[in-house]
């Protein structure tokens, strides 16, 4: 078929910084601060936040139980991990790094227990879940927005974990691609049933991709590029579909070629789209 399947199911190359303003200013630290999460104020029990060095410091319980992480504190270590079904974070006192799956965070001031309470800064909060929180100097406020309901929603570094995840499991498409690539009308029907094989094993990768894609948010920067690799993979589907329809005498060779040709041309709109947007975000100019 000579056709070259180079999907867009290739890594891309992002990079982004999460800038946030947490250095709200200690002029007054013993104002009281409070803290909303998706518009419902959080309660704190034994330890309000406080101003730690110019940074705001909240405990661990309130806002991840609030959002749907559970909590789990080893005294011996002064230690607490933090987990939902797909992420755990792991934060230990006197520590200025704390881990989120296998990426390591640094923390603007050390984790530190005040009053009983695992204090941690409030920028790490929104590194390491992908909240967005903005501060309301005037009322002495912080509002967190973060999806906790079918999605979770990721930081950049940790969209670009997941997304490159997502690629390391489509080997078997690539090998169906490259099988593809190969047939010619006199080859086709000796290849045809390693061919249906293959499509079999690419047709699990793909429903596990599709699992793992819908199970993230991506931020706001890679929506786009996130919608295209649910348009990839809708082409791979496809073509699937077509060997299927091959081995089964219910599409000869020529009109499946014609077919195949014409997905060929939808993965060449989408790699123009995915490199115009790679280069934007590269250069940072993306919105």
């Amino acid at each position: 078929m000579k056709k070259k399947f180079a999907l867009f199911l290739s890594a891309l190359y992002f990079t982004g910084t999460l800038m946030l303003p947490f250095a709200y200013g200690a002029e007054n630290n013993t104002q009281k601060i409070r803290v909303y999460l998706n518009g419902d104020e959080v309660k704190f029990t034994s330890q309000s936040p406080t101003v730690v060095e110019r940074r705001t410091l909240i405990p661990l319980r309130g806002i991840f139980e609030k959002m749907g992480y559970s909590i789990d504190w080893e005294p011996n270590t002064k230690t607490s991990t933090i987990s939902n079904p797909l992420q755990t974070i792991t934060i230990r006192s006197g520590h200025k790094t704390m881990q989120a799956d296998k990426r390591s965070i640094t923390l603007d001031v050390p984790a530190q227990i005040i009053n009983g309470s695992l204090m941690i800064p409030l920028r790490a909060v929104a590194e390491c879940t992908g909240a967005v929180v903005t501060w309301d100097a005037n009322t002495k406020s912080i509002y967190v927005n973060s999806s906790n309901k079918n999605q979770i929603a990721i930081s950049m570094d940790e969209y670009v974990k997941e997304y490159s995840d997502i690629l390391d499991g489509l080997d078997r498409v690539n090998t169906l691609f490259k099988s593809l690539d190969a047939l010619t009308s006199r080859n086709v029907s000796q290849r045809l049933e390693s061919i249906r094989i293959q499509a079999e094993n690419a047709l699990e990768d793909i429903d596990n991709a599709y699992d793992k894609l819908k199970n993230i948010e991506a931020p706001e920067q890679y929506s786009q590029p996130n919608e295209l690799m649910g348009d990839a993979l809708d082409i791979a589907y496809a073509l699937c579909s077509l060997v299927y329809d091959m081995t089964d005498d219910s599409l000869n060779y020529n009109a499946a070629s014609l077919e195949i040709g014409a997905l060929y041309d939808k993965t060449k709109e989408l790699n123009a789209k995915v490199n115009e947007i790679t280069s934007a975000l590269n250069q940072g100019i993306y919105r």
